[in-house]
C-alpha cells in the first residue's frame, strides 16, 4: 500500500492593509453620509417634536371642552395678558382652570410645591426660548375670555369653531398670545411654523408669515383671533 504523502498546509498571506489614498478616501465616504444623514436626522427630530407639541395642544383642547361643558358652555379665562404670568389665585384662569381636568395640580398648585410645569403638556420640545420664572411654552388666544369683559366667553357664541384659534405656541413669559409687533406673537419654533389649536379641538400648523407673526393678524377667515363684539380693543 502506497504512503500517504501529508498534505502541505495552505499558505495565507498576511491581511492587506488600506494604503493612504484608500484610507483617505474611505474618510471621505463617511463624512460625504454622515452629511446627508444629519440633516435628515435632524428634519425628523424636528418633526417628532412637532407632532408632539400638537399631542399636547389637543389634549388642552379636549381640557376646554370639558371645562365648558362643567360650566354652561363658558370658557376659563386668558390669563393677565401681556404681562407674565404673576396672577397665580385666580381660579378661573385657563392655566388653573383646565390642568385639574387632565388629572393634574393647577398652575398655582405647582408653584406652590417650588416645582415648575415644563413637562408633559406643559412643555415643548422645541420651546429652547422660554426664561426662568413663571414660564409657559403654550399661551391662550389673547382675544378669548378677557379680564376686561363682565363674562367669560361662551363656546355658542364664537361661531364656527373650526376656525376660531383657542391656544398656541406661546411666547417667552406670556400665558396668551395673539399675531402683533410685539413680544407676545406666537413663536414659530417648528421649523418656521406655529402649532395652533381651534376651539373644536383640531391642531394645524402655519407658517409665521401666514399668520402675521410679529407683524399683525391678517385677519384670515380659516384663523381667526379676534373676538367679535369683544370689549377688548386688542394689543397696543
Amino acid at each position: 500500500m502506497p504512503a500517504t504523502v501529508p498534505a502541505h498546509p495552505r499558505r495565507t498571506s498576511p491581511p492587506r492593509a488600506f494604503t493612504l489614498v484608500e484610507l483617505l478616501i474611505l474618510l471621505a465616504l463617511l463624512a460625504l453620509l454622515l452629511g446627508i444623514l444629519l440633516p435628515t436626522l435632524s428634519l425628523a427630530r424636528s418633526g417628532a417634536r412637532q407632532l408632539e407639541c400638537a399631542s399636547h395642544l389637543r389634549q388642552w383642547g379636549a381640557a376646554v371642552h370639558a371645562y365648558a361643558t362643567g360650566n354652561d358652555g363658558y370658557l376659563p379665562r386668558r390669563g393677565n395678558g401681556v404681562d407674565a404670568v404673576t396672577q397665580t389665585a385666580r381660579p378661573t384662569d385657563w392655566f388653573n382652570a383646565l390642568p385639574p381636568l387632565m388629572g393634574l395640580p393647577s398652575y398655582a398648585d405647582t408653584l406652590a410645591t417650588g416645582l415648575m410645569p415644563r413637562t408633559g403638556v406643559w412643555a415643548c420640545a422645541e420651546a429652547a426660548d422660554q426664561p426662568t420664572g413663571y414660564v409657559f411654552d403654550y399661551a391662550m388666544n389673547m382675544w378669548l375670555s378677557t379680564w376686561k369683559a363682565g363674562q367669560p366667553d361662551r363656546l355658542q357664541r364664537l361661531g364656527d369653531l373650526a376656525t376660531q384659534v383657542f391656544m398656541c405656541d406661546g411666547a417667552p413669559g406670556h400665558c396668551s398670545a395673539v399675531p402683533a409687533a410685539a413680544p407676545y406673537s406666537p413663536p414659530p419654533r417648528h421649523a418656521g411654523k406655529v402649532n395652533l389649536c381651534f376651539l373644536d379641538g383640531h391642531v394645524a400648523a402655519f407658517t409665521a408669515a401666514e399668520l402675521g407673526c410679529g407683524a399683525a393678524d391678517p385677519l384670515r377667515p380659516d384663523v381667526r383671533w379676534v373676538v367679535d363684539n369683544s370689549t377688548w380693543r386688542g394689543p397696543h
